[in-house]
């Protein structure tokens, strides 16, 4: 147990049926963690799982943040999906229903098996990615095991 998988996300628009892709193009996700990290998210403070992973929830997950869906990477210029279902919470112009219709329709497409690699971890294993490019997503079974890994983010400085 304990794999992880990745989904391009280049390739998951490339290969996009053309009226989705209709429906996505201009977009502006609306973007935040509160579902997740907020107090009262999944991991908040009702939250009575036993974790190995030190999370701390606070309100400053709350915060939103306002992004295009399709977005050219930063280096290479190359047009992906921007985001997923577990951060984004609608759609700027949307209401509630139609941007949730479109986000599972779009979560359903991005994490299709053909956009898909699945690692195997091994002991001592060092594995790079580019969170702009991919979702990932661990698999679990582990239960009753160390996952021990360690996490480096690399990040653009930019100027205050």
């Amino acid at each position: 147990g304990g794999d992880t998988l990745f989904t391009n996300q280049h390739k998951a628009l490339a290969e996009m049926p053309t009226d989705l892709r209709a429906r996505l193009d201009g977009k502006v996700a609306i973007h935040s963690a509160g579902g997740a990290y907020g107090k009262k998210g999944f991991y908040g403070d009702n939250d009575t799982e036993a974790r190995s992973m030190d999370i701390r929830p606070s309100d400053e997950a709350l915060a939103t943040h306002n992004h295009p869906i399709i977005r050219n990477h930063p280096e290479t210029g190359q047009p992906a999906i921007f985001g997923t279902a577990g951060y984004i919470t609608g759609f700027e112009g949307m209401d509630a229903e139609a941007s949730s219709e479109l986000l599972f329709e779009l979560y359903r497409w991005q994490t299709r098996p053909e956009f898909q690699y699945r690692h195997k971890w091994q002991p001592n294993m060092l594995l790079m990615w580019d969170n702009r490019s991919v979702l990932h997503m661990a698999t679990g079974g582990y239960k009753g095991h160390d996952r021990l890994l360690h996490r480096t983010t690399i990040g653009e400085r930019t100027a205050a």
